[in-house]
C-alpha cells in the first residue's frame, strides 16, 4: 500500500476514535444527570389578590383580520380578572375602528376589564411609550396585532408563578 492510503486510513480512524470519545462523554453526561435530578416542585399559585396588577396594550392600526383573534386570545388569558386590565390602542383609519368597538364591547359584557382607546392623528409616539409614561401602570406587556396565535393557550398564571409566588 502506498503513502496516502496510510494516512487515510490513519485520519479515519482517528475521527472514529473521537466520535466514539464524543458518545461516552454524552453518555455519561445524560447518566449523570439522571443520577442527580430532583424533581420539580409543583407550587401552588397564590390566591387572586396577590398577583400584580397587569396591563396589556394591544397596539393595532388597520388589521381588521387579526384584531377579532388578537382580542380573543388575550381575553382568554389565564390571569385573574381583576388583576388584569386590557388596552385597545387603536389608530385605524378604516373599518377595523367599528370592529374592535363591537369585540371590546363583548368582551366587557363578558366581565373583561377592557378599554378601547383611538387617537385622530398618528402623530408623536407610539402608544406604548407614551402609556408607560403614566403613573399607575405597574406592570406593562404589549402584544402587537400581527402574529396573536402563540397567545392561544398560554397560562400567564404558570408563568409568573415563578416569580412571585
Amino acid at each position: 500500500m502506498s503513502l496516502p492510503v496510510y494516512i487515510l486510513e490513519f485520519l479515519y480512524l482517528t475521527n472514529v476514535a473521537l466520535l466514539a470519545v464524543y458518545g461516552i462523554n454524552a453518555l455519561v453526561l445524560a447518566g449523570l444527570r439522571r443520577w442527580q435530578h430532583t424533581p420539580i416542585q409543583i407550587i401552588d399559585p397564590a390566591p387572586d389578590n396577590d398577583w400584580p396588577q397587569v396591563t396589556v396594550q394591544l397596539p393595532i392600526y388597520n388589521e381588521r383580520y387579526v384584531a377579532e383573534r388578537l382580542i380573543e386570545s388575550v381575553a382568554a388569558l389565564d390571569y385573574p380578572r381583576n388583576r388584569l386590565h386590557i388596552q385597545v390602542l387603536d389608530d385605524s383609519t378604516d373599518i377595523t375602528q367599528d370592529i374592535v368597538s363591537q369585540l371590546v364591547s363583548f368582551q366587557q359584557s363578558n366581565g373583561i376589564n377592557i378599554e378601547h382607546i383611538q387617537r385622530n392623528n398618528r402623530r408623536g409616539y407610539k402608544y406604548r411609550v407614551r402609556m408607560c409614561q403614566q403613573p399607575g401602570l405597574p406592570h406593562v406587556a404589549g402584544f402587537p396585532g400581527r402574529e396573536p396565535q402563540w397567545l392561544a393557550g398560554k397560562s400567564v398564571r404558570s408563568n409568573l408563578c415563578h416569580r412571585y409566588c
